[in-house]
């Protein structure tokens, strides 16, 4: 993973640095202990299995337990009684606010599908920051545009997407506080493309806010 990161985000603010080969001891390191641990034991494999096969189906149905529910919703609709107990739960898992800070819309579309993929929320607010320096009003209308062809071509089918333009405050800590309060929403749910050298605050400094590029 850090790896990779290094690989894929060059680019990206960062407030501590290591060696690669820091790195790919600790995998080393790591994988040497797992095959000690099969070695001194290999009832240990087995184990590990019992309890690593439930946990993972557990999580992966937590990870999609939107398109779970929906499918239970298509199954029970002749049962009512057993359709009105899946409906609010449901809603509940869909409809949380999802903030996605957005300022280039050529990267709007992975955005997106990065939140489709991995969130079960439905409902997102993408916000654009004015910049002053730069040509806002060109990169609002390729938002909208961008938005609208999303929309007639049906690509998050499964979305709602509303746009906030944010005329006063920069991007930064107190946009990311005067969104979550205004929202009443936690930080983990909002989103931001990535942190630049040229930014004068860190990662730590926005509150637990997620990255994606």
């Amino acid at each position: 993973g850090n790896i990779i990161l290094r690989t894929n985000r060059s680019d990206l603010k960062r407030t501590y640095r290591g060696p690669i080969i820091y790195a790919v001891l600790a995998a080393l390191a790591t994988t040497a202990g797992i095959i000690g641990n099969i070695v001194i034991d290999p009832y240990n494999l087995e184990y590990f299995a019992i309890y690593f096969i439930p946990a993972l189906i557990l999580v992966q149905l937590m990870i999609y337990r939107d398109y779970v529910l929906e499918a239970a919703l298509k199954i029970t609709k002749p049962f009512p009684y057993i359709y009105r107990l899946i409906e609010p739960i449901f809603d509940h898992v869909i409809s949380p606010r999802i903030l996605l800070f957005a300022h280039h819309p050529q990267k709007l579309f992975r955005s997106l599908e990065y939140i489709q993929k991995n969130e079960t929320s439905r409902n997102i607010t993408v916000v654009f920051c004015k910049d002053k320096t730069e040509n806002t009003q060109l990169l609002l209308d390729k938002f909208n545009a961008y938005l609208h062809v999303f929309k007639e071509a049906n690509v998050f089918r499964n979305l709602t997407i509303d746009l906030v333009v944010e005329d006063e405050l920069s991007f930064g800590p107190d946009i990311i506080k005067t969104y979550a309060n205004r929202y009443r929403m936690n930080r983990n749910n909002i989103f931001i493309g990535q942190i630049h050298h040229t930014h004068n605050f860190s990662f730590e400094d926005l509150g637990g806010v997620r990255i994606i590029q």
